[in-house]
């Protein structure tokens, strides 16, 4: 008998434990694996009792689940630990020789790879790992309570192979309707790792009319059939509802037959089914998807902008900086309108600006350098937020096509005006690292240079590995199943940073303060990064130039009391001299030890510090007496707090 047979056994007693032991007698695969395991079943012993567990099947009146599991374990159990001697045993005449063994590997077994695999009668390959490795992903599907969801999501974001192993399907198929949405979400994501064989489980029991649950099914279903499942996605929407049918519109995405459908269903379809249908026709819409997108920017750029970020053309970009051109030649200066015309003047342009990523021409950039001279006359439309939206805008466009010619426009919009400085510096760095301060240092004498700083150097770091310099940045678009997902971008600057660029920094005195003024740019994706984080993302360990630089910064920091990370990034730097720096941030913070809880950070720092024991317990009773004189303010608890740590460093032998 070949060991095949028994495999598919297993499968479809699996099937059936899914489907329900009602559908048994429907089941025409299992009839026939039944009858051919039926001859065979003299083999051996075990054949035999399993032959008897099943003979239920074949006549299912009176068949239950316990019988169906206890048939499907012996099965399983006979699949993991003797398949391979069965094998051997079922072929007449067939001697059993001894496999090759590589040195080393006295067992045979091939090392690294803990999973069993086999194929079912498809040629699909299933996956099987120990069932200690499966079992807390079954109990986290199957079971509530929490915890569950981290316990999957951390083995996805860890690329776990055992989440492949096909006794998690069912469990996993089940979860797309979990009660917790993103649990369900997440077996989504699982599932469409998977092959084709799962596709008709996923349609067996889909309901057209279901909610997410079913709707997830036909996601996962197009994002592993793609346009193979066609004809599936066009009965759906004819006979589906709700979130079936919308997900069935997406899936028409994958042929380029649809396009004139999508355009249509664009046209006629509203709410939730519209979206769908300009979603499918985002990144390849044909003629009639474009001229479809078209007509709703014209209407509603706000509505239309989510669905324009993969159409890269200049048709597109000069459509935009003519309406553009339009605004800033009828709707400004803006006085005399009312609230109610600057309500939608406003909210028109905001959804030109919003569509504007990813996109470039000529004509684009000169309108956005004329829009950006204006910007006084721009404050009763959103003013400077308008703009940072459309600093962030080129940054984008920058990552996603960092070709020379729209480096070199994104660089000279700083040239007709101030307001687009951010996107024009990073634009330099990346065009001309090596020289792009003696480019960009004149333009920051126009404005205060922190916020530009800030946002332009919160996407550069220092690659240790690598040794080399590298702008970042992650880059939200909305994805043919309706989610909008990031697109990370990375760019390889150079070696060498000039280092003017971090005596720029950290001549900025009030840091904090610069990037409040940031608006839309300090929530959006930049500006979060404090001074001291910045530049130790800039800090190239090997370069001593800088490293000795820092150093003297990062102690001049800490000696101002500004904060315990510079005392940090001093010490991680190899500094020395760390005698009252402490002192110092607890005048400048008395905050930091209010509680005596808090004082454990404190404590903590002192272990860092290259002083003695002896240094250090000096330090803490001269501290302990200037709190006790007022000069710095401490509760008498954390006095005596520190006076009992110095007798106790003292006290050590």
């Amino acid at each position: 008998m070949s060991v095949k047979l028994l495999f598919e056994l297993r499968e479809r007693l699996h099937y059936t434990a899914i489907a329900g032991i009602l559908t048994a007698g429907e089941d025409f695969r299992l009839h026939n694996v039944l009858k051919q395991f039926q001859e065979a079943a003299g083999i051996s012993p075990v054949f035999a009792r399993m032959n008897g567990l099943l003979e239920a099947l074949r006549s299912p009146e009176g068949f239950t689940g316990r019988q169906l599991m206890e048939a499907a374990s012996l099965v399983d159990a006979v699949c993991t630990t003797q398949a391979a001697g069965l094998e051997k045993a079922a072929v007449p005449g067939k001697a059993e020789e001894p496999a090759e063994q590589p040195a080393g590997n006295p067992t045979g077994q091939p090392t690294g790879q803990p999973a069993k695999q086999q194929e079912n009668s498809r040629g699909v390959c299933l996956r099987q790992f120990r069932y200690s490795e499966v079992k807390p992903f079954l109990n986290a599907l199957r079971e509530k309570g929490s915890g569950r969801y981290s316990i999957l999501w951390e083995a996805w974001q860890a690329k776990s192979e055992v989440l492949s192993d096909y006794r998690l399907t069912p469990a996993l198929i089940a979860g797309l309707g979990d009660s917790y949405g993103e649990m369900a979400d997440l077996c989504m994501e699982i599932l469409k790792q998977a092959d084709e064989s799962i596709v008709p489980i996923l349609k067996k029991g889909l309901d057209p009319n279901g909610k997410k649950e079913m709707a997830r099914r036909v996601t996962v279903i197009a994002s592993i059939a793609k346009e193979r499942e066609n004809d599936y996605y066009m009965e759906l929407i004819e006979s589906g509802s709700g979130p079936v049918r919308q997900a069935a519109i997406r899936a028409l995405c994958f042929d380029s037959g649809n396009q004139e459908l999508l355009a249509a269903l664009a046209k006629s379809e509203r709410g939730e089914a519209k979206k769908a249908a300009l979603t499918a026709l985002m990144r390849n819409p044909g003629e009639a998807g474009r001229e479809r997108l078209f007509e709703l920017l014209k209407k509603d750029p706000a509505l239309a902008a989510p669905y324009l970020f993969y159409l890269e053309d200049e048709e597109t970009a000069d459509w935009i900086g003519d309406q553009i051109e339009e605004f800033c030649t009828q709707s400004l200066p803006a006085g005399g309108k009312s609230k109610e015309e600057l309500a939608k003047l406003s909210g028109r342009l905001k959804g030109l600006l919003d569509a504007l990523p990813n996109k470039y021409s000529k004509k684009l950039f000169e309108c956005l350098a004329r829009l950006g001279g204006r910007e006084k006359e721009l404050e009763p439309y959103g003013g400077k937020e308008l703009l940072d939206g459309v600093n962030l805008a080129v940054a984008k466009t920058v990552f996603l096509r960092p070709h020379r010619e729209i480096l070199d426009a994104a660089a000279s919009l700083s040239d007709a005006c101030g307001a687009y400085l951010p996107a024009a510096v990073l634009s330099s760095l990346i065009r001309d690292f090596t020289g792009s301060y003696d480019a960009c240092g004149g333009w920051l004498k126009k404005r205060d240079a922190v916020p530009f700083l800030g946002w332009v150097f919160d996407k550069v770091s220092y690659d240790r590995e690598s040794r080399v310099y590298a702008a970042a940045m992650t880059v939200y678009a909305l994805d043919w199943d309706g989610e909008t997902r990031g697109i990370l971008r990375s760019i390889r600057l150079g070696e060498k940073l000039d280092i003017r660029w971090v005596k720029e920094i950290m001549a900025s005195q009030d840091w904090n303060r610069g990037l409040r003024g940031m608006n839309y740019l300090q929530w959006y994706g930049t500006g979060r990064f404090s001074q001291i984080e910045t530049l130790k993302k800039l800090t190239d360990p090997e370069d001593e130039e800088l490293c000795d630089m820092l150093r003297t910064y990062y102690r001049h920091y800490a000696m101002q009391g500004r904060g315990e990370e510079g005392i940090r990034a001093y010490l991680e730097l190899g500094g020395t001299e760390c005698k009252g720096m402490i002192p110092a941030l607890l005048k400048a913070k008395p905050n930091l030890v209010r509680y005596p809880y808090q004082f454990q950070t404190i404590l903590a720092l002192y272990e860092q510090m290259p002083m003695t024991r002896e240094e250090k317990a000096q330090e803490m009773l001269q501290t302990a007496d200037r709190m006790e004189k007022q000069e710095i303010k401490a509760t008498n608890q954390i006095v005596t707090l520190l006076r009992d740590q110095a007798v106790a460093l003292l006290s050590r032998n």
